[in-house]
């Protein structure tokens, strides 16, 4: 019996994880074809002429080659799911990608939870697919726009572009904000938005304006409901002709579930210092002082300082680092800080054991006002790395 067709694009996979991904999917009942590509040309053009139903990406390359893959894909996500494939090292930072549109991670320890994963993204996929058709009919037929109109589970408002007075509402939209129809008619939809976290008119305003352009503008909001109770709602903007009238017409959805349940696993405590006290590398948490929040046993480890030396004081008031060191990581956790990205520097350090080689990568942490509200550190001991380079060139000018 046939399997559930299903074209697959690989983003720098290994060779042996791509037999092991066909072999689970064949044994997940679906009948792959599949591509594997390392040039960036190569996924532009597939995903222009002939997207695929799925990219599947190796998650620990270097940040350059991810940022690769996500910056192409960023147009495409809501249409062809991205799943990332990651070490265990690795899956904390894995799982941050889901806030930015990622559909999922899996660990390559785990790659029996690859099936389910696939299944709901070609799920989800599809219902973006005809949610997007569904839209597209409504600026041509206005018969057909309100049958749809009345009955999809989204929020669905329409608003003349001009006075920005909301013209049409679905019975949806007034269920998600707990408005009654009297409420419509003075409506202020400045008042039900969190704009003590930045999520103003101003801002709204931008995205109407790339919309104006003539294409459809998703984003994440923090709305208000009538009861008071703040929540996330996911909203998708376009400008459309209502009898020959040109309206915003704004698809609002309730992800505040979805949010809950991505922070619960970004920010879970428990399920940090798991992956932390077990890491082989140095993991440090900084606050925007560059005081040390939080430093895994490997740090104590590596120093010979005790735990209690770390926390709640900077590099600097801890008082036994050298000045040239302790400029290099302020300036590196303060440029984190500034651009929210992240940053690799290399240094020496002398400990017992002698000089020791780091390599340290810094990592931005948001909150829920997608402010940079701190920075995971993490350092590893690439001392053997080093000293094999170094011989090598040594014997090559020999030679």
């Amino acid at each position: 019996m046939a399997g559930l067709k299903l074209s697959v694009c690989f983003w720098h996979l290994d060779p042996l994880v791509t037999d092991d991904v066909l072999a689970t999917l064949k044994e997940g009942k679906f009948d792959v074809q599949h591509c594997h590509y390392k040039e960036r040309e190569q996924v532009r053009k597939r995903l222009i002429e002939d997207p695929p139903d799925l990219v599947i990406s190796d998650f620990d390359l270097p940040d350059s080659l991810r940022a690769m893959i996500e910056e192409e894909m960023g147009p495409y996500l809501s249409e062809v799911p991205l799943i990332y494939l990651v070490g265990e090292k690795n899956a904390r930072k894995a799982a941050q990608t889901l806030e930015s549109g990622v559909w999922d991670f899996v660990q390559k320890e785990q790659l029996f939870k690859l099936v389910p994963s696939v299944y709901s993204s070609q799920k989800y996929a599809n219902v973006i697919k005809q949610r997007q058709k569904a839209e597209h009919a409504l600026t041509e037929s206005r018969d057909r726009y309100m049958s749809i109109f009345k009955s999809v589970h989204d929020g669905i408002i329409l608003i003349d572009l001009e006075s920005r007075k909301i013209t049409e509402y679905n019975p949806t939209f007034l269920e998600i904000f707990g408005f009654n129809e009297e409420d419509i008619e003075s409506l202020d939809m400045a008042a039900y938005s969190v704009s003590d976290e930045g999520y103003t008119l101003e801002v709204a305003g931008k995205y109407f304006k790339k919309a104006s352009v003539g294409k459809p503008v998703s984003f994440e909001w923090r709305n208000i409901k009538k009861s008071g109770e703040k929540f996330w709602t996911q909203n998708s903007i376009s400008v459309v002709q209502i009898d020959k009238v040109p309206h915003i017409l704004l698809v609002i959805r309730n992800i505040d579930e979805q949010k809950k349940l991505n922070r619960s696993l970004i920010e879970s405590q428990e399920h940090f210092r798991a992956l932390a006290e077990n890491s082989p590398d140095i993991i440090m948490h900084f606050d925007r002082d560059h005081k040390h929040l939080y430093v895994n046993g490997m740090a104590a480890s590596q120093t010979g300082l005790p735990i209690e030396e770390f926390i709640n004081k900077s590099h600097r008031e801890m008082g036994i680092f050298p000045e040239e060191l302790i400029l290099k990581w302020e300036v590196a956790l303060e440029q984190v800080f500034k651009t929210g990205e992240s940053q690799t520097i290399v240094f020496d350090m002398e400990l017992a054991d002698g000089k020791t080689t780091f390599e340290w990568r810094l990592y931005p942490e948001t909150d829920s006002s997608e402010a940079i509200s701190s920075v995971i550190g993490v350092a590893r001991d690439i001392t053997d790395s080093v000293v094999s380079e170094h011989a090598l060139i040594r014997s090559e000018e020999r030679l």
